[in-house]
């Protein structure tokens, strides 16, 4: 009688640690320690996975609520000069090289501004260049003009953060 009792615990621990580890891992905790806590603690460790919070669907929510700009990112505390006087620089209107006038753009802004700038985000054509951060804001915004041979750009649009 006493080996059947004893049987029966270690079953239900293995039980509780199987289930404590998939449900663990699927709300996004380390499933191997909730797998040894379910073993150890059976079903307290059960009740206490299933009361964790939803690591995956919380990140999923914070994802969806920042691509349609429900809520914004706290992106830290930097005093940047927005483009009251402007900016320009020039570059040969015969030549098509985006790549040069994009690093001339970025090398005449604040340091602190690009570390912020997604590389992925950021769009080069002909006449535009923007350039945003991680969740698709836009920080900086230079437009071309061009004159005869000459292409002027000009930062119409700089985020102040």
């Amino acid at each position: 009688m006493e080996f059947l009792l004893l049987v029966i615990a270690i079953l239900l621990g293995i039980v509780c640690a199987i289930l404590s580890s998939r449900v663990a891992d699927s709300k996004g905790w380390e499933a191997s320690g909730w797998f040894i806590a379910g073993l150890l603690l059976g079903p307290i460790a059960l009740l206490a996975v299933v009361g964790l919070p939803d690591k995956k669907l919380r990140q999923y929510v914070r994802a969806l609520a920042l691509k349609l700009d429900a809520i914004d990112v706290e992106l830290p505390h930097i005093e940047i000069a927005a483009a009251q006087e402007s900016i320009e620089f020039t570059s040969d209107a015969t030549v098509e090289d985006k790549e040069a006038d994009y690093q001339k753009l970025r090398s005449l802004l604040d340091p602190k501004l690009l570390e912020l700038i997604n590389e992925k985000n950021t769009e080069i054509t002909p006449k535009n260049i923007v350039l945003r951060n991680h969740i698709g804001s836009i920080l900086v915004n230079a437009k071309s003009v061009v004159n005869g041979s000459t292409k002027t750009w000009r930062i119409v649009y700089q985020k102040q953060l």
